[in-house]
């Protein structure tokens, strides 16, 4: 998922102002009929810890979330779940992931610029995720984008691996402003 060198970049989404390596990519909301292929994603990304189709269910339906899928062509390539608590001012990257053949195509980026356009559209000043300390192609993702480590959990994974927790500071936002009518 490291981003591309020396090559032509164009707008992938006017809604995502947002730009990448592959002119056909577009942005969308993940749907429940999008599941199949967020599992498969899941799958061919992570060797545990996935989520599970009831919980991509719950999250896309009912859960307070934001998933937004990456297309190439008619393909979903990736996707990014962003989850937000009313009582936390920061979104929280639950999971995010680019299917195998679309890696190190300059998309991460991308993606993660889409996924922190969400967090800024609920006013939210941060977002924060957590990392396998083994995961050294992402972590150099997110130092890029200008993440910062936090803190650590230990034991996080069901492998006993450790998480890097890291964070970047989106806003601040300011309250809007309201005009008095006489």
């Amino acid at each position: 998922m490291s981003a591309a060198r020396g090559r032509e970049t164009r707008r992938a989404s006017p809604e995502a102002g947002v730009y990448s390596a592959l002119p056909e990519v577009f942005f969308r909301p993940a749907v429940p009929a999008d599941i199949p292929v967020l599992l498969r994603i899941e799958s061919a990304c992570f060797c545990g810890d996935r989520l599970s189709s009831r919980s991509f269910r719950h999250l896309l339906t009912r859960g307070h979330a934001a998933c937004t899928v990456m297309i190439h062509g008619n393909l979903i390539v990736g996707y990014a779940l962003v989850l937000f608590s009313v009582a936390r001012s920061w979104g929280r990257l639950y999971s995010f992931a680019i299917d195998p053949p679309f890696q190190s195509k300059g998309l991460g980026g991308v993606l993660l610029s889409v996924a922190e356009q969400a967090v800024r559209m609920r006013r939210r000043d941060r977002l924060r995720l957590e990392v396998r300390r083994d995961n050294l192609s992402a972590i150099a993702l997110y130092l890029k984008q200008g993440y910062r480590q936090f803190g650590v959990y230990a034991d996080y994974y069901e492998d006993h691996m450790e998480a890097l927790r890291l964070e970047k500071t989106l806003g601040p936002f300011e309250a809007p402003v309201l005009s008095v009518t006489p």
